[in-house]
């Protein structure tokens, strides 16, 4: 098995780690509740909301940012529970796959896979859909290379009282993402796009708006990997793990948010948009 790195990766994610992060994820592995790693794990939590920009609740899950997905899909969720999905690529649609999972009646935004739903769309969608409670969008779908318009789809929802979702998981660093000034309730992110780290973490930001809606959900999960709210009971709360995080991610994620955050968020999103 060949241990050179690549000189050049043109694929979205996994992205090549820096030497520091690599250096940071072969640090000796230390006990989880040693107090240099609760340190580690709060900092992390720091850190994380720097990149977003927020203020908002950060938990950190310990697996790939699927896990953050569905796992926010299943707190919010309830069953017959009205949902509005803009579906405009192909992890548009795989959300819808989650949602009708877990129960929710779905009403779909779609365009075709080289375009994104327009504002005036969405708008049609609330319209018609009063009763909905929640709106899901893929930032950025990089199988298409389509980016779409976050902060109308934050302003839209904020006035129409809709908690919105968002897969933020190919935009955070590359693309702007403000959850405080767009009123993004529930922002999923990973650190093996453009933050550059490894791929072990879901990077959840959750606003005040989001607990409240998760609290109406009697089938929210607890006591289980998928548990959101075992994390802000807690973590958030009591300072204790759900389960044994991965300390070799934690280094690595901890030292890639230091990078991007010395570089400026602002900057990286600019280095990213010449590249494109």
């Amino acid at each position: 098995m060949s241990t050179r790195s690549p000189d050049f990766t043109l694929a979205a994610g996994p992205t090549t780690a820096s030497a520091g992060v690599l250096a940071a994820q072969g640090s000796p592995i230390i006990y989880h509740y040693d107090p240099a790693f609760l340190e580690c794990f709060r900092k992390l939590g720091e850190l994380v909301g720097q990149v977003y920009g927020t203020r908002n609740d950060i938990v950190l899950m310990q697996g790939e940012a699927v896990l953050g997905l569905e796992a926010a899909v299943a707190a919010t969720v309830r069953p017959g529970m009205k949902v509005i999905n803009l579906a405009n690529g192909p992890y548009g649609k795989g959300m819808g796959y989650w949602l009708r999972g877990h129960g929710a009646e779905v009403a779909e935004v779609e365009t075709g896979f080289r375009e994104v739903p327009t504002p005036d769309m969405i708008e049609a969608a609330v319209l018609n859909n009063p009763d909905a409670e929640l709106l899901t969008v893929v930032h950025v779908e990089t199988p298409c290379g389509t980016v779409s318009p976050l902060k109308e789809i934050g302003e839209i929802c904020r006035n129409n009282g809709i908690v919105s979702l968002v897969d933020a998981v190919a935009s955070l660093g590359g693309v702007e993402v403000h959850p405080d000034e767009w009123s993004l309730d529930i922002c999923v992110s990973a650190p093996q796009k453009c933050l550059g780290g490894p791929s072990g973490m879901s990077l959840l930001a959750i606003s005040q708006a989001a607990w409240d809606l998760i609290a109406k959900n009697p089938d929210a999960p607890r006591d289980s990997f998928l548990s959101i709210l075992d994390w802000k009971d807690k973590w958030l709360e009591g300072n204790k793990f759900p389960y044994t995080p991965s300390v070799s991610d934690v280094y690595g994620v901890t030292a890639a948010c230091e990078e991007v955050l010395e570089e400026g968020v602002d900057t990286a999103v600019l280095r990213h948009s010449r590249a494109a």
